[in-house]
């Protein structure tokens, strides 16, 4: 299926309510699997001075994993990619893989012990179409052909139950992903922090009015107004100091807040952790991996902005205090076949690797290197379900309890 194509049909979700479900959904406790159980990748607990935050960022389109954590001493890795093996500029991360040589910057977090690689990565009959194979990452689901829940948009819900005003916001994205998705709270998606959706833009003096009454704290709700009149006028108040904190925020940043690269979205999400907004959940996304011709001439320069994206996060969270209190996960909806195809580009696989990035987590590379000649249909096998880690970034470092969705995960733990 064309990656466009997937993404306009992503683009046309949302979820409708009115006012009733509203309430509703306010008042619904969100569930995700219960066959969820962390594997223990966070083990060092965060201070109680900071909110724990999660950075996840979104590889769309299907990254090349053979590619990006080299299977440098299996000499099948050669035999299969002719063309497309890499050789040189290596950056080992221990004696059976090596990164891309456009990861630098990771290489030198998995040295300083802030980085972790989790080899084989996916989940049971696996779906090579994006948009199936990304509902089931961000919904954390199989099955459900059209799911509309995320796995960290109802975390999001619980979280803004506890009182976060803005728990969870999507930047330099149009439309908010799938995983934001949840049944209380509306994610935001940014492309700017001056042009965003909880920005009302041009408006008459009358809702201008409005908009500064709702932000008048003398304001106090009318006598006459019912539990669900003061629930949507609490959204509203809540939404509008949002956006004026995010607007004064993009004030003191070059070029107005726009988040045009995916470096200056990472520098964009580091303003908003070490803000005082509240926000604990930030999407990030880099797009283009659906490498299927002349893989070698973009897959390179992709990483290579990942790897930027990820160094700037991770030095302005540290100037701002929250690194200590941050958790990245790097994920993409698959990897990719193991032999190159005529075009010298790579096909749509099944698993892949993904990356948890942060001070203090249990570094390294974990599991065993896929074979590349024991394949499912000429893909990687997977051999850790990624929902297991999705239960360790949302019971251990979120504190958001099992939710049950109805998805059962392996009991097992990957890590003791």
């Amino acid at each position: 299926m064309d990656e466009n194509h997937d993404d306009k049909r992503g683009d046309e979700r949302g979820i409708r309510c009115n006012r009733r479900e509203v309430l509703a959904g306010a008042l619904a406790l969100p569930m995700l699997p219960c066959g969820f159980r962390a594997p223990g990748f966070l083990q060092e607990p965060a201070p109680a001075a900071r909110s724990k935050n999660l950075v996840v960022i979104e590889l769309a389109g299907g990254n090349d994993a053979i590619n990006t954590v080299v299977p440098h001493s299996d000499p099948e890795y050669a035999r299969a990619r002719p063309t497309l093996a890499i050789r040189r500029g290596l950056h080992p991360i221990d004696e059976r893989v090596s990164l891309h040589p456009a990861l630098a910057r990771l290489s030198a977090l998995h040295a300083a012990n802030e980085a972790a690689t989790l080899l084989g990565v996916g989940y049971p009959d696996p779906d090579r179409s994006h948009f199936r194979s990304m509902d089931i990452w961000q919904s954390g689901r199989t099955d459900v052909e059209d799911p509309r829940l995320g796995v960290f948009g109802l975390a999001a819900d619980v979280l803004h139950r506890r009182g976060a005003t803005l728990p969870a916001i999507a930047l330099g994205i149009s439309k908010r992903p799938l995983g934001l998705a949840g049944r209380s709270f509306v994610a935001p998606a940014l492309t700017t922090l001056v042009e965003h959706r909880l920005e009302l833009g041009d408006v008459v003096p009358e809702l201008e009015h409005a908009r500064e009454r709702a932000l008048d704290d003398r304001t106090e709700p009318d006598v006459g107004d019912d539990a669900l009149d003061r629930l949507i006028k609490k959204t509203a108040r809540q939404a509008y100091g949002s956006a004026r904190t995010l607007r004064q925020l993009a004030a003191k940043r070059p070029g107005g807040g726009t988040a045009a690269t995916f470096e200056a979205a990472c520098a964009l999400a580091a303003d908003v952790l070490t803000s005082s907004i509240g926000v604990r959940i930030v999407w990030l996304r880099l797009s283009g991996f659906d490498t299927h011709a002349g893989q070698a001439r973009v897959h390179g320069p992709l990483l290579a902005e990942l790897d930027r994206g990820i160094g700037t996060l991770r030095d302005m969270l540290d100037r701002g205090g929250a690194w200590q209190t941050t958790r990245v996960v790097v994920f993409s909806e698959f990897g990719r076949r193991v032999a190159e195809n005529r075009s010298r580009g790579t096909d749509h696989g099944a698993a892949g690797h993904v990356f948890l990035i942060g001070r203090g987590l249990r570094s390294g590379v974990h599991g065993d290197v896929p074979s590349l000649v024991d394949l499912e249909r000429g893909d990687l096998r997977h051999a850790f379900d990624f929902r297991r880690l999705y239960a360790e970034l949302l019971e251990s470092w979120l504190d958001v309890p099992p939710l049950d969705a109805g998805v059962r995960a392996p009991a097992s733990r990957f890590l003791t």
